[in-house]
């Protein structure tokens, strides 16, 4: 099964924008960036998350939640951050750390993808109390021994 791709080159340049697509991908200096590089890193981006979260391609469905895409995008951002890093000013391998964390919350079902939350959980018993709320309770006094305070 080949790869579907889970983000599209002008969403990556609407992430990080067309100007630093420009900088970072024009490997022969001609002014635009090169299709092989953008679709490297595309792919790469895709693969990354689509590996973590569903293990193997044949398992990926028509429609990936976005959370996904969002993640692809991270790793595409990342990716640009490493091939050049004097341009692009932030760290990519440090975003690859957070990717992961997230990717494991997904993976390990701490955060859901995709689904409709549950419903808000329900009272199923617990004490009943009745006063007013606003009007303490009477205390018992306590002696502090050997200092005369009540």
């Amino acid at each position: 099964m080949a790869l579907r791709l889970l983000i599209t080159r002008a969403q990556l340049e609407a992430r990080v924008s067309v100007r630093v697509v420009r900088q970072v991908l024009d490997d022969n200096n001609d002014g635009e960036p090169d299709d092989d590089p953008i679709d490297s890193i595309l792919r790469d981006a895709s693969s990354y998350v689509l590996e973590a979260y569903y293990g193997t391609f044949d398992e990926v469905p028509e429609e990936v939640p976005a959370a996904l895409e969002r993640l692809a995008l991270d790793a595409a951002q990342a990716y640009l951050a490493i091939r050049n890093p004097e341009y692009v000013r932030y760290d990519g391998y440090r975003m690859f750390e957070r990717i992961d964390k997230q990717l494991d919350r997904l993976v390990e079902g701490k955060r859901r993808v995709g689904e409709t939350p549950p419903d808000p959980a329900s009272n199923h018993g617990g004490d009943v109390l009745s006063g007013d709320p606003d009007e303490p309770e009477p205390r018992a006094p306590f002696f502090l021994h050997g200092t005369g305070i009540f």
